[in-house]
């Protein structure tokens, strides 16, 4: 929309051209409302991140000012591409944005190697044209491309079953493509180890292999992104929105992606590169039933879009598809290769895609930034193995632990203290001062010196040290393998390489304060997981636990104990409360890295060893990672379990889980991005919607969730 701008930068607010602009704005943004008749604040605290009506998005900008960082106003009307004349056809959106790329590389190739018929498409391209304009039937409203998108769509939605699907897939048999060929496909033996691709290669039936691993290239997800007009807008959010006052939002703020900024200026000079986020972990595909099966999903997230979307379903890629019935462990390498050698590629020569906000084309880099995974994922993932008396990969050698009967506990966090603070004086803790010093600090040059000492042995149980586990040395610490992540040039530099999930840090920690006898009457309002017999809580889910320790522990301890028992307890719930804040800031981490370590000295004098598992004493890393990482609520496996749910619901033939589950991700992925395009249809709605809570004019009503 054409709007004079300069009055967003008028300093007086009874200014006329200032009133008269501000009056202009919200009537054009009136034609943008939501389904609840709202839009975006634009003003200088809400910065868009907000949805009010517009008399309060007006008073918002006269009282707070206008975006300084809001130069296109993409979401009040402001066209952010030049308009396009396209066949007046739904899918012409969708077959523009696709194919302009490869129309503009085609004006590239010479006489020799250009398209015979000499119309400068691609022939994919062309045939999608071709069915875009050709009519289903004659007289008929749809094109075949449009009725078969939007059928698909109906498909999805409603989970049709694929019998009821056949009869029309049958009619479309011979417009699907052949699958291409893929990597060592001839081979009948492992290229590293030797060992034979089938169970029975001597079988004078069909062979069946030992594993089918099913992979999902990430460039053309990457490249869709940038040629939709739908997405492309928001790939370049982190660029322009990062914080200046200290207030963490996103990852963008925290230290590790400006330190890494700082050691490749190549890369972050071009705000279009990409960084991705993965999570690996597993899960049962035949729900509670008894037979055991462990399916190991890989699912990459891109951190370039804005906070409220970066989190969401529709943006997460699942790459790789790990099938058991066993887990990976210690051999997820092997599965992890052809993501490696992709993200290689990426890093090292990237990709020349377009880049529909701009119409301009560019040379795309990705980069990975981190693992999201709970702790035995995280074992499997960096080689440092979360078990024994080295479990802490951050204190390395270092970690403060002991043998207490048969459980190896992690106590002495009084050497985390000051030198001068009086708690190391005390006897009352084992009998002893504390002059032992904190662990030090394990730079990525020692780290790298620690890797250089393992031994490289082959991946699996294999024959050449006696067909079980290797043993590991002395020497080798905790390193049960050198991570194939550490392949990536850019890895060893990283200073956040493995987040620590807080989700399940917080759950466990919740089931070890839950697990000390409860006194009658406590669970009386989740009663449904309460045992009457001994008033233990059972069944809980890990949301359970994050609203039990954030908002019933604090309140429900206060009347059942001592002051000097529940206080360290309530500190606990409000360090997790301070945590799992939406928005963090840096000064505040810092306290609450101080404060942690004294509530957990004061929890040994009220605890017995047994409760000090290697959960608790990761508390004391998590301020340092919310300083380096940003909000936990970008780096924890909420999201990602309740996606691992979804993706679980698509298994349908329990003889082949994995390929059901493969099955209905393909139709969902193709046809959410195709929906887009489709102005009459709509997808799901998420399952989890943030609100914004209006604040009231009562302090003491303030929510401060």
């Amino acid at each position: 929309m054409s709007i004079d701008k300069s009055w967003t930068t008028n300093p007086y607010r009874n200014h006329p051209e200032l009133q008269a602009g501000l009056k202009a704005f919200i009537e054009k943004s009136k034609s943008h409302l939501d389904s609840n008749g709202k839009i975006r604040c634009a003003c200088e605290k809400c910065d868009n991140r907000y949805f009010k009506y517009p008399t309060a998005v007006e008073r918002h900008i006269f009282i707070n000012g206008f975006s300084k960082a809001y130069k296109i106003w993409i979401y009040h009307g402001e066209s952010f591409i030049p308009p396009v004349v396209l066949p007046s056809n739904e899918m012409a959106d969708l077959i523009d944005d696709v194919m302009w790329e490869s129309r503009e590389n085609d004006t590239n190739l010479d006489e020799r190697t250009s398209n015979i018929r000499g119309s400068g498409v691609d022939d994919d391209f062309a045939q999608l044209l071709e069915e875009m304009e050709t009519q289903l039937y004659n007289g008929c409203i749809f094109s075949s491309l449009e009725f078969l998108a939007k059928l698909m769509h109906i498909k999805v939605n409603n989970k049709w079953t694929d019998s009821s699907f056949d009869q029309l897939l049958e009619l479309l048999q011979l417009a699907f493509p052949k699958g291409n060929k893929k990597e060592h496909d001839s081979l009948q033996v492992c290229p590293v180890c030797k060992e034979s691709r089938w169970i029975d290669k001597n079988t004078k039936g069909k062979k069946v292999p030992h594993k089918v691993l099913r992979y999902f290239p990430v460039t053309p997800r990457l490249r869709r992104l940038y040629c939709s007009r739908h997405t492309a807008k928001n790939m370049i959010w982190h660029s322009n929105r990062r914080s200046e006052d200290g207030v963490m939002i996103h990852p963008v703020d925290g230290e590790h992606w400006q330190d890494f900024d700082k050691k490749y200026p190549d890369f972050s000079s071009e705000r279009r590169n990409v960084r991705l986020g993965l999570s690996a972990d597993g899960f049962n595909p035949f729900g509670n039933m008894c037979n055991p099966h462990s399916t190991w999903p890989v699912i990459l997230t891109t951190y370039n879009l804005p906070p409220w979307l970066c989190m969401k379903e529709s943006s997460f890629m699942l790459t790789l598809l790990i099938p058991g019935p066993k887990a990976p462990g210690k051999d997820m390498d092997v599965f992890l290769r052809p993501l490696v050698e992709e993200l290689k590629h990426l890093w090292n020569s990237g990709v020349r895609i377009k880049d529909a906000a701009t119409n301009t084309f560019f040379t795309m880099r990705a980069m990975l930034l981190w693992t999201i995974n709970d702790w035995p994922a995280r074992s499997s993932l960096s080689g440092w193995s979360g078990q024994g008396y080295k479990a802490c990969a951050t204190c390395n050698e270092d970690t403060p632990s002991y043998r207490a009967t048969n459980k190896v506990v992690y106590i002495g966090h009084r050497r985390f203290l000051d030198a001068n603070d009086p708690l190391r004086k005390r006897l009352d803790f084992n009998g002893m001062e504390e002059t032992r010093l904190a662990p030090r600090h394990f730079s990525n040059d020692d780290i790298q010196e620690q890797l250089g000492r393992l031994l490289t042995r082959k991946p699996g149980k294999h024959p050449e040290h006696g067909g079980g586990e290797p043993k590991r040395q002395d020497y080798e610490l905790n390193w049960s393998k050198r991570s194939i992540f550490f392949e990536l040039e850019y890895w060893s530099s990283l200073q956040l390489k493995h987040n620590i999930d807080v989700m399940h840090v917080q759950k466990n920690v919740d089931e070890s304060l839950l697990g000390v006898k409860l006194p009658d009457g406590f669970g009386s309002n989740i009663s449904k997981k309460v045992n009457d017999t001994n008033t233990n809580i059972i069944g809980l889910k890990s949301h359970d636990h994050h609203i039990l320790m954030q908002r019933l522990i604090p309140i429900g301890v206060r009347g059942l104990l001592d002051k000097d028992t529940y206080t360290p307890i309530v500190d606990l719930c409000m360090f997790f409360k301070q945590l799992c804040s939406r928005t963090l800031k840096v000064e505040d981490m810092r306290k609450e890295k101080v404060d942690i370590i004294a509530i957990l000295c004061k929890l040994e004098l009220i605890y017995p060893p047994a409760f000090f598992d290697i959960m608790v004493h990761l508390l004391l890393h998590l301020p340092d990672e919310a300083i380096a990482g940003g909000p936990v609520c970008m780096r924890w496996m909420f999201p990602f379990e309740r996606y691992m749910k979804k993706l679980k619901n698509n298994v349908r033939n329990k003889a082949k889980p994995e390929g059901s589950i493969v099955e209905g991700y393909v139709a969902e992925e193709a046809l959410s991005f195709c929906s887009m395009y489709l102005r009459d249809v709509k997808n799901r709605p998420e399952r989890n919607v943030d609100v914004v809570i209006e604040k009231t004019k009562f302090w003491m009503f303030e929510s401060k969730c």
